[in-house]
């Protein structure tokens, strides 16, 4: 392949183009909703980064239930191998005090790096899918004062150790997490000078939903209700939560109808979020948008309400919502979904069988990650990245570009052999196939090096 600039931009748009539009309109027309070959393969597509020879072997060998159930308990899957390649970065397991003197941008890029080995590595994919989508639900932007180091501790804390108990139990630690807290000012919300930015945001993102008909002076009584929580930034306690009850608005509060008297303190917080994570409209909105990340944007009535039946039956066990959502009922009504930029770097990776060395993975994927617009916990709003297809249409190009450099072993530490390039090509469905084969003629000076970049290139149109 020729390393001269132009003409790979040539071919680029070229192949970018025809294929791009070609796959935009067979993803919205719905021809590619029985492109998998049945529901095993459309489980794995939905529960992992990309399903590899060995992982859609074993779920044929398990059947559908079983692979399903052995992705939902992740604890009873083996990842010491995982575990051993994460072990070369040191701040991954660090407390807040330990964490407090090292330098914020290396914990930021230990953490981004590791985010992305799990993504590519880990056996419980299903655990890491939905940490990626929890993440972006308690969505915390790591630029912010403290926050690179605080992140640290929400991953691990929070999102990972909660992302499969009760959904009570994770907004409850996040709205304990100093993250979350400095990252919405609420350290700086007091009873003197109310800030109503996590608040508004717990109501809006995080639990009921705009929908739910809160109006702004129950967000301004929420905030009252969570003066004071504050975040410990002394040295032996740094990273911790505190509440200052001297900062705290003691008198009476109504908030969605609940009475509060006078004289809660933190109590009158934790019962709010009790409140908030058993609402009505919790249920349906989370059960929404899990349905719109996992399984179809238009987010099918039926499996909403499935989900949605599930979790208010079960307390907001998110082990049974889960299961619910992945369904065979629910896998049936699975739609054609966008690929977002870490979810393709991750399926290329594992597709391709590619080494690399874990302490450079930041180094190998962070420019083009950030060239398509998702390196993971910069997204600068509390909304989290979208999951929406029209958001990442217009970044196509860099994916194209990054395909053909692993084609053409121009990524940095990354090797990558011909025959699992080869291999990776097989994965290609028929109306993928006939795509490519229409598309490639029109490539000035297309190579079976072009073919196998384009091959990569099919997990970036705009399915899964």
């Amino acid at each position: 392949m020729s390393r001269n600039p132009s003409r790979w931009t040539r071919r680029a748009l070229l192949a970018g183009g025809a294929s791009g539009l070609a796959g935009l309109w067979l993803w919205r027309s719905g021809f590619l909703s029985s492109t998998l070959d049945g529901p095993i393969e459309w489980l794995l597509s939905r529960t992992s980064f990309g399903a590899t020879a060995a992982s859609l072997d074993r779920a044929k060998s398990l059947g559908y239930e079983e692979t399903l159930e052995e992705q939902l308990h992740p604890e009873s899957l083996d990842d010491d191998s995982l575990e051993r390649r994460l072990s070369v970065f040191s701040t991954l397991g660090l407390s807040g005090p330990e964490l407090k003197p090292l330098p914020g941008e290396a914990i930021v890029r230990e953490l981004v790096a590791a985010r992305l080995v799990r993504a590519i590595e880990s056996r419980r994919q299903l655990f890491e899918r939905i940490v990626d989508f929890w993440s972006d639900h308690f969505n915390v932007n790591h630029v912010k004062g403290q926050v690179p180091r605080f992140k640290t501790l929400d991953d691990r804390d929070v999102i990972r150790r909660h992302a499969f108990s009760r959904f009570e139990d994770l907004l409850r630690a996040s709205a304990h997490s100093p993250a979350m807290l400095y990252y919405l000012d609420n350290h700086l919300n007091t009873a003197s000078g109310p800030n109503e930015n996590y608040a508004r945001e717990l109501l809006e993102l995080h639990t009921v939903g705009i929908d739910a008909g809160y109006s702004q002076r129950d967000v301004e009584e929420m905030a009252r209700v969570l003066t004071g929580w504050s975040v410990d930034e002394s040295e032996q306690r740094f990273g911790t939560f505190r509440f200052d009850s001297a900062e705290h608005d003691a008198s009476a509060k109504r908030v969605l109808g609940v009475e509060l008297p006078a004289g809660g303190f933190e109590d009158e917080g934790e019962r709010m979020i009790t409140h908030l994570a058993a609402h009505p409209s919790a249920s349906r909105f989370l059960a929404t948008k899990l349905v719109r990340h996992f399984i179809s944007e238009e987010a099918p009535e039926a499996v909403v309400r499935r989900v949605a039946e599930r979790f208010s039956e079960t307390q907001g066990d998110l082990r049974a919502t889960y299961r619910e959502l992945f369904s065979r009922s629910s896998i049936e009504a699975a739609r054609p979904l966008v690929t977002r930029p870490v979810h393709f770097f991750a399926l290329v990776a594992r597709r391709t069988q590619a080494r690399y060395q874990p302490h450079r993975a930041l180094e190998t994927f962070e420019i083009p990650l950030r060239e398509m617009g998702q390196v993971p916990f910069q997204w600068k709003t509390p909304d989290g990245y979208p999951v929406e297809a029209c958001d990442w249409i217009s970044a196509l190009l860099p994916r194209w570009k990054f395909a053909f450099d692993v084609a053409d072993g121009r990524v940095p530490a990354l090797e990558v052999e011909d025959r699992h390039l080869d291999e990776a090509s097989s994965w290609l469905r028929g109306e993928e196939r006939a795509l490519l084969e229409s598309t490639l003629p029109k490539v000035s000076g297309s190579s079976e090096r072009d073919r196998r970049a384009m091959a990569l290139c099919a997990p970036s149109w705009h399915w899964c």
